[in-house]
């Protein structure tokens, strides 16, 4: 059966993404899980390329985006692998660069009680108070992934606003029990609703000609 993180892939091959430069965590089984099911039943996904460091790994996706033009994804380690893609962040903001980053989040049951529950003490010390605060002032847009059953949703909102103009990062979160959510469809996306914006013609009450 599919997980959230199945759709979670579907919904970047969807978008066009063509490569996850990744640095994975213990908040990313699920993902794993769902890049070799893929990868054994031939489906469609991004290439994964293994970065040794964060600060690389957005480095790379703006290199990508620069000479293409098209938004790639970066998958970082909760909040020490956001706070360790430093400088990249500053220029990936400031280039307007389009991308989409996400990191896992540290699980919020303890006991077994949903797949993906805490299993060893750093999950607590990787619980911080806002982790999206991290980099919010560089980003177009953040957001959390609450559930699978929009989790396509979230994912195309999320690169749709990256890449209207004027571009940039985006940044998403989603806790290692959503990851691992079960879904028992995952529909096809239509993209024609998820298209960047382009900017509008001014009203006519603010058109003006000078004479």
């Amino acid at each position: 059966m599919d997980t959230a993180s199945t759709a979670f892939l579907e919904a970047l091959i969807e978008a066009g993404i063509s490569y996850i430069f990744a640095n994975f965590g213990s908040d990313h089984p699920a993902l794993i899980e769902a890049i070799a099911e893929a990868r054994a039943h031939g489906r469609p996904i991004p290439a994964i390329i293994t970065c040794p460091n964060e600060m690389v790994a957005m480095s790379a996706a703006q290199g990508y985006a620069q000479v293409s033009g098209k938004a790639q994804a970066v998958l970082v380690h909760v909040e020490c692998g956001t706070q360790s893609l430093a400088g990249a962040v500053h220029n990936a903001a400031k280039a307007r660069m389009p991308m989409l980053v996400f990191a896992g989040a540290s699980p919020f049951t303890q006991n077994g009680e949903l797949p993906g529950s805490r299993n060893e003490f750093i999950q607590w010390i990787q619980d911080v108070h806002d982790q999206r605060g991290i980099v919010r002032g560089y980003m177009k847009y953040d957001n959390e992934i609450r559930t699978g059953a929009n989790i396509k949703q979230v994912v195309h909102r999320a690169l749709q606003i990256s890449a209207s103009q004027p571009e940039g990062p985006v940044y998403l979160t989603g806790a290692r029990e959503v990851m691992e959510e079960r879904l028992a469809h995952n529909a096809v996306t239509d993209m024609t609703r998820w298209m960047p914006l382009a900017a509008a013609s001014l009203p006519d009450h603010a058109a003006r000609s000078e004479e």
